[in-house]
């Protein structure tokens, strides 16, 4: 079995603000939007390296962040379809840091519609806590039945050796680059998360929190 294993930033996931509605239940319109705030977008490689050899030669740039959780750079920078996000990390004393920008392609590769199930389970190897998300059917915008699996391992065999971004609300959660093909619909996403984030990260995308 094949994993994507991805170092996920929670701080961002937990500033997302999105509460559900507390009479709702999982398996209703609450839980159905809750997953179509989340998203899988390639990173855009050409202008992430524009990005940093404009950094490097501007080291006290600073750009301003817009109300939609972007982040606004030089025109030269962009390529069209292109918006750029701020990873975070959490410092000892839980304040959230920027680490760096990532440019990612605005329009989603695969929906969070996409997404069966989440549950917490632990790195096999440093038995920290992680999360497993595990693909299924969904209708896609054409109102067809699709599988989430199928499209994962279509993005990976096309797109292997590139990064990949999975976004909520808006804002990045983490990123990582493809290694292998997916073929069976399960992601596995590990970070530096305590077993109590976890938790709450599952119910969030479950829509019973």
């Amino acid at each position: 079995m094949i994993f994507l294993s991805i170092t996920f930033f929670l701080s961002l996931f937990g500033a997302c603000g999105q509460t559900a509605n507390p009479d709702s239940s999982p398996g209703t319109s609450d839980s159905v939007d809750r997953k179509s705030l989340l998203s899988f977008h390639l990173v855009d490689e050409d202008a992430w390296k524009r990005l940093l050899g404009y950094l490097a030669g501007n080291p006290g740039f600073k750009p301003m962040q817009n109300e939609d959780g972007t982040f606004s750079f030089p025109k030269e920078l962009y390529t069209d379809g292109t918006v750029f996000l701020g990873s975070y990390t959490k410092n000892d004393s839980g304040a959230e840091e920027l680490l760096t920008y990532i440019p990612i392609k605005n329009e989603p590769v695969l929906s969070g519609m996409s997404v069966q199930d989440a549950v917490v389970r632990a790195d096999p190897q440093s038995q920290e806590p992680g999360i497993v998300l595990t693909l299924g059917e969904f209708t896609d915008h054409d109102g067809k039945m699709v599988h989430g699996r199928d499209i994962m391992k279509k993005i990976t065999e096309d797109n292997r050796g590139k990064f990949i971004a999975i976004i909520f609300d808006h804002k990045l959660v983490s990123y990582a680059r493809i290694n292998d093909v997916i073929e069976s619909g399960i992601i596995r996403i590990t970070g530096n998360f305590t077993l109590s984030e976890a938790q709450r990260i599952v119910l969030i995308v479950k829509g019973e929190n």
